[in-house]
């Protein structure tokens, strides 16, 4: 099977990791320092701080921005839920601005539709790598006086005219997931040009301690990134070039022996140098639901993985992400059985593998053990329409 996102890992970074290792400082250590600065160079930026993911950089930008409950913060409407997640978690008054349906990214035009005098910060997501018209939204926030986040998960390499992605507006995120440019498994990174809203992160990265041991200047977090995973990321910073030069020649490919009467690629916006994270494709109008269903069959038996998803799952998973953001929701009492009961059975799937003598087995008990208690909700409708699962 040829995976959908396999991440980039050499020798090399083993070298590095058993040097972490055999320091001793698997905690904290010399390669966050290294990773921090190495990014700094990288990118041209002033102040770096890593952290233990993506999600975990938006939440601390969220933190050191100081936003309450109560206050407007716009997302797009398309893209990785996790800026619309940490704004509910943080009882932020979410307003979703449309991307476009070319280039997936939202823009200037779409946010001027939702912005208000109580907007507090804007979120634009460049989406599989490929930037928003940020020089226009930049202007736009700067002259209402609001904060830019730039979710550069997708994103590290890619180029908006010189500047890199992520250090345009007043906070950039990076993800190092497995599936991202670069990978330490779990990881991430804030980069800020202004020195004082970096002293902030800092605090809250650190259970709110600054400079002095165990004094809390603030309720803060533990969003810190380990020495362990950091010599990794540094290991694979060494190499990036290499790695976007092979994802663009990948890229290059899918665009010249695809079907262009049939299929649509993302469109790139205008003075981008994209390095791309994922190849989305769309499927032309003239493609009925059978049409497309062939297609991915025909792959998948040519041993091509594919993440299949529909424009009605995505319109209902909207729909159902809307419908929860409003205060008082209240569920019927059937969904909430299904939801208990569907949990149930996840439950019992991890008590049946663990306590099972068979190797083949293996595979799942680990599973099992790296996600632990799942706590989310399961899609409404998606319970609804498999109620046998359920049983």
């Amino acid at each position: 099977m040829i995976p959908w996102s396999k991440p980039n890992l050499e020798k090399k970074d083993l070298v590095h990791l058993n040097r972490a290792f055999k320091s001793s400082w698997i905690s904290g250590g010399q390669y966050i320092n290294k990773l921090e600065n190495i990014l700094k160079k990288i990118l041209k930026a002033k102040n770096v701080l890593v952290t233990s993911s993506g999600t975990a950089a938006i939440h601390l930008a969220y933190l050191a921005i100081g936003l309450k409950k109560g206050n407007e913060i716009i997302v797009p409407g398309y893209g990785y839920l996790a800026a619309a997640n940490m704004s509910k978690l943080l009882n932020l008054r979410i307003v979703f601005a449309d991307v476009d349906p070319n280039s997936f990214c939202v823009t200037e035009k779409n946010i001027k539709k939702v912005i208000t005098k109580k907007t507090k910060a804007i979120v634009i997501t460049h989406t599989y790598g490929n930037m928003c018209e940020v020089d226009k939204i930049s202007r736009l926030a700067k002259k209402r006086k609001i904060i830019l986040v730039e979710d550069a998960a997708e994103a590290l390499g890619s180029k908006f005219k010189s500047k890199f992605s992520g250090t345009i507006g007043d906070i950039g995120i990076y993800s190092f997931h497995a599936a991202k440019n670069i990978t330490t498994g779990e990881g991430g990174a804030v980069l800020v040009q202004n020195k004082k809203l970096f002293e902030r992160l800092k605090l809250f990265r650190n259970h709110g301690v600054l400079k002095k041991r165990y004094y809390h200047v603030v309720p803060g977090h533990n969003f810190r990134l380990s020495n362990l995973l950091a010599s990794i990321g540094y290991s694979q910073l060494t190499r990036i070039r290499k790695t976007i030069e092979n994802r663009k020649k990948i890229f290059s490919f899918y665009i010249k022996h695809l079907n262009k009467k049939k299929f649509e690629m993302q469109l790139i916006t205008k003075n981008t140098n994209f390095v791309p994270s994922t190849v989305s494709i769309k499927i032309n109008n003239n493609f009925n639901q059978k049409k497309r269903d062939s297609i991915m069959n025909t792959l998948e038996k040519k041993g091509i993985e594919l993440v299949d998803i529909t424009s009605e799952e995505i319109k209902d998973a909207v729909i159902e992400m809307i419908e929860n953001l409003k205060p008082n929701k209240q569920s019927r009492p059937e969904d909430e059985e299904l939801q208990k009961k569907f949990r149930s059975l996840y439950a019992s799937n991890i008590k049946r593998t663990n306590d099972s003598e068979d190797k083949n087995d293996n595979f799942y008990r680990a599973i099992n053990k790296l996600h632990g208690q799942i706590r989310s909700r399961f899609s409404t409708r998606f319970l609804r329409e498999n109620k046998n699962w359920t049983r």
